[in-house]
């Protein structure tokens, strides 16, 4: 099994927790960077952007996922690369909004190379980090691991307690499930000029989507095209998770010609935003900040 994510989605406990039930070994490709990192002073993100030029680094990396890939006892792996190195493994990919991520990574205690002065700065250093992988990795190997299309699963941490999360990924494991997207509802923007949230007596979502969540991914933000109603129902309950379908990502064609980067751009609003929120009491943990850097021109 291969689990990878975000910074601060808590793919490493999770991994953890799940060697334990399955008496598998744990391969964590963060603690050995993080151990590189301390032997040579720096920080695991300077350690990063040296990676980009010392091939060393990766090499030693690479060359345990490939080993550990090809042993016979079951393995766990906690590493942003093993769903490419191992590919018979089971993929798990974990996603958390940025700001909830920066927060536990802000939160952690005992580490000599991940210490930020506040969430700020620790959003920042994930970002920059997390940039630096993605674009290393796509020069090295030629694989995006922003892409969720990568993976088998892949949930949503940022309101999910682990529990739930353990049990979908068990569930996996037994081909129990063929769901391979579970994100908060929370967290999905509305798009759409043509949507009126809800009726006149307040209480039901207008929509003649059918059951189901359909949306798109222009990392970091998740946003609907269709399945408005299953959104609905699930902020109202209080659900830390809803299924749904991703119909594309980044630079994937959505409709008219545009990507779902272009999509989310034409399509977003602050005010189709607030209007949501204020139609099912909650608020965003944070708006897409090309809305917010518009508002403030």
């Amino acid at each position: 099994m291969a689990i990878s994510g975000d910074l601060g989605s808590g793919k490493s406990t999770v991994a953890s927790i799940l060697a334990q039930r399955t008496g598998g070994r744990l391969i964590s490709t963060g603690t050995l960077q993080r151990s590189i990192a301390a032997q040579r002073g720096i920080s695991t993100l300077q350690a990063n952007l040296d990676a980009e030029v010392d091939e060393s680094i990766d090499e030693q990396i690479d060359g345990l996922l490939v080993k550990e890939g090809q042993s016979g006892p079951p393995t766990v792996f906690d590493s942003r690369m093993a769903w490419h190195f191992v590919p018979s493994a089971l993929k798990i990919h974990i996603v958390v909004a940025p700001d909830v991520g920066a927060e536990r990574i802000q939160n952690r205690t005992g580490s000599t190379v991940e210490q930020y002065d506040d969430v700020i700065a620790a959003q920042a250093a994930a970002e920059a980090r997390a940039a630096s992988e993605q674009a290393r990795f796509l020069s090295k190997y030629q694989v995006d691991i922003s892409r969720l299309s990568n993976y088998d699963l892949v949930i949503d941490s940022s309101d999910a307690p682990q529990d739930d999360i353990i049990a979908l990924i068990e569930q996996a494991m037994n081909r129990a499930t063929a769901s391979r997207l579970w994100i908060s509802p929370r967290r999905v923007i509305p798009t759409g000029k043509r949507l009126q949230y809800l009726r006149p007596d307040n209480e039901q979502p207008v929509s003649d989507d059918p059951d189901g969540s359909i949306v798109c991914y222009a990392r970091p933000y998740f946003f609907a095209i269709r399945g408005y109603r299953e959104l609905s129902a699930a902020i109202r309950t209080g659900r830390g998770l809803v299924r749904a379908e991703l119909e594309a990502e980044g630079a994937d064609i959505v409709v008219r010609g545009l990507s779902a980067v272009e999509y989310l751009h034409a399509e977003a609003t602050l005010s189709s935003l607030y209007a949501w929120e204020e139609a099912h009491g909650f608020h965003f943990s944070h708006y897409p900040r090309f809305l917010e850097a518009a508002a403030g021109d």
